[in-house]
């Protein structure tokens, strides 16, 4: 359960200073994307891409050793954090196209509000782990 607790605070936390960093600093945010987001990509991100891949398995092993709903929960959300390292590895420049998309529209902000509250809620399962 340990391991579920930090996880879900990190992520939580991290989920949701994001979102309070991009709405008060938000060309900041667009200027460090366009660093992070070149066009051809970088070997970092192949190496960041089978890293998270690797974390995931762990956290999935973690959960089958402790099953319990909230935990699930966990290790739903980093099963879904697997979209993005696959696309990377698999089609970088789609991935490019739709990310600078996504930092540029009007509406990014909205959506990195959607980040914001799945952020709270995974605080949320950190706390009820904590009980």
């Amino acid at each position: 359960m340990g391991y579920f607790r930090y996880l879900s605070l990190i992520l939580g936390v991290y989920m949701s200073v994001a979102w309070i960093w991009v709405m008060i600093f938000p060309d900041k945010y667009k200027a460090l994307a366009s660093k992070v987001l070149p066009e051809k990509k970088p070997v970092w991100f192949t190496i960041a891409s089978w890293v998270t891949i690797a974390f995931v398995a762990f956290t999935w092993y973690k959960f089958l050793q402790t099953p319990t709903a909230l935990t699930l929960g966990i290790s739903l959300v980093m099963g879904l954090m697997l979209l993005k390292p696959l696309w990377i590895l698999r089609n970088y420049p789609h991935f490019h196209k739709f990310a600078t998309e996504f930092i540029l529209l009007p509406n990014s902000m909205l959506r990195m509000l959607g980040i914001f509250i799945i952020g709270l809620g995974i605080l949320m399962t950190a706390i009820g782990l904590a009980i």
